[in-house]
């Protein structure tokens, strides 16, 4: 039986005559008639019986309406679980982000989200870029929330806009101007604390000091993650150039940020796998993550414009 035998069967048993359960299904009676004709010509056997002008269920036709009644059963918990998803009752969704975003935008972006669909469930993780990326390869994790400008083949990217690069110390520079902004030629060749295995950010740093002509810093401390530079800086050790949310991000209040002329930017995007398109949730978490980060982004630049306290 198809599905639409199975739908008129089901209205005629329950409604016992070819009128009402036409009604029920808001189709014409000669409709409800022909299917229920082709229903009972494919089984090989009789569903109704027609008795002093009533429809009267065979027993073949009381044996199969309990199997069918269980397919109703499961046609309805489809229906609410669609309907879960759409008003965001129900779901799961697993996100990674490079260690920098871990600390402010993503936190928030879900602390918001949560706030109005709290029935979403989450996973997050942080991974440095190629892991993160290897990791939607793999399909461990849904969304990726990346810095960079690269593209990789199977790999959909939605843009979230564009941050930039600041330089940290615990004694500011001298030469920054009225908007507290620096060269890159105004840095210190010595006291550098660099991140190793930087991906797409640290090749943009260096292509800004090769553009520039201006020699790389030789790092005398390299760091795994922003955060840990930003702890080596706040200990007086030196300076870094970091991502604007590190720089900004809550705790090691003695650290002094600067933006550079002209600035040195990245862009910021979601990446997700190409044959695994995105869910009703997830899509609409992005916008809740581009929204996180237009408002952070804007306090990054309210702060970096402040200068030295």
């Amino acid at each position: 039986m198809r599905l639409r035998h199975i739908e008129v069967f089901h209205a005629v048993y329950n409604t016992g005559s070819i009128s009402d359960a036409a009604r029920l299904l808001h189709v014409s009676q000669p409709s409800v008639s022909k299917v229920l004709s082709h229903a009972e010509l494919q089984l090989g056997f009789k569903l109704f019986l027609r008795v002093k002008g009533k429809l009267v269920p065979t027993s073949e036709a009381h044996s199969l309406i309990e199997e069918v009644r269980k397919i109703y059963q499961q046609i309805g918990t489809i229906k609410k679980t669609a309907e879960n998803l759409k008003e965001h009752t129900h779901g799961h969704i697993r996100v990674v982000c490079m260690p920098a975003l871990g600390l402010n935008l993503l936190p928030l972006a879900i602390e918001r989200f949560h706030a109005k669909y709290p029935q979403i469930t989450f996973d997050v993780q942080t991974k440095h870029y190629g892991e993160l990326i290897d990791s939607l390869y793999e399909h461990e994790n849904d969304l990726g929330v990346v810095f960079t400008d690269r593209d990789h083949p199977g790999i959909e990217s939605r843009q979230i806009g564009s941050g930039e690069l600041v330089h940290v110390s615990t004694d500011g520079v001298t030469k920054a101007d009225s908007d507290n902004r620096i060269k890159l030629s105004d840095i210190s060749a010595d006291n550098y604390i660099s991140i190793f295995d930087s991906g797409p950010l640290g090749d943009l740093l260096n292509e800004r000091f090769t553009e520039d002509k201006h020699p790389i810093p030789n790092a005398f401390i390299r760091a795994q993650t922003y955060y840990m530079a930003k702890s080596l800086v706040s200990r007086g050790l030196g300076y870094s150039i970091l991502d604007e949310f590190t720089a900004n991000a809550l705790g090691m209040e003695n650290v002094v940020s600067h933006g550079f002329t002209p600035p040195v930017e990245f862009e910021l995007k979601c990446f997700y796998h190409g044959n695994h398109p995105l869910s009703k949730a997830s899509e609409d978490f992005l916008e809740y993550i581009k929204t996180a980060f237009e408002d952070l982004h804007r306090l990054n630049q309210e702060t970096l414009h402040k200068g030295p306290a």
